[in-house]
C-alpha cells in the first residue's frame, strides 16, 4: 500500500520491505538526503536505480525514487508523492475502496533532475 502524500515534493519513497519483496536494487549514495518527518525527525533516505512503476494500467518509466526505513506513525508505508502524482487525475469511489487513475497532460513530462526530496 502507498500513503499519497502531497506534501511530498519528490517522486517515490519505497519501504524496505517493498525494496526486497519486489527486488528493486539499491545504489548506495552517501549524498542521499536526510528528509525530516512532520515532527522534525530525520528520516535518512538511499536512492534506487531508476526504475518502473506501475500504478493500475499507468506505468511510469524511469521513476526517481529512493527507499526509507518505512516507519511512518507506527507503521510502515511506502510514500507517492506529488512529482508522481501531479501527473494524473485520481478519483476516488464513494466507498472509498477504490481509486481511479487516469493521466493528464503532464504524464509524459520528463522526471526533475534534481535529488530525489521536498522541492
Amino acid at each position: 500500500s502507498f500513503l499519497l502524500h502531497t506534501g511530498f515534493g519528490g517522486a517515490a519513497l519505497f519501504d524496505e520491505q517493498f525494496v526486497r519483496e519486489h527486488g528493486l536494487p539499491t545504489a548506495l549514495d552517501p549524498d542521499a538526503p536526510t528528509l525530516q518527518d512532520s515532527y522534525g525527525n530525520p528520516v535518512r533516505t538511499q536512492r534506487l536505480q531508476r526504475t518502473s512503476l506501475r500504478l493500475g494500467t499507468l506505468v511510469f518509466d524511469d521513476v526517481p525514487a529512493a527507499v526509507f526505513g518505512g516507519q511512518l506513525g507506527g507503521r510502515r508505508t511506502s510514500v507517492l508523492g506529488g512529482t508522481v502524482l501531479t501527473r494524473m487525475n485520481l478519483v476516488f469511489a464513494a466507498d472509498r475502496r477504490h481509486l481511479y487513475v487516469r493521466p493528464n497532460a503532464r504524464f509524459a513530462a520528463p522526471w526533475p533532475t534534481a535529488k530525489q526530496g521536498p522541492s
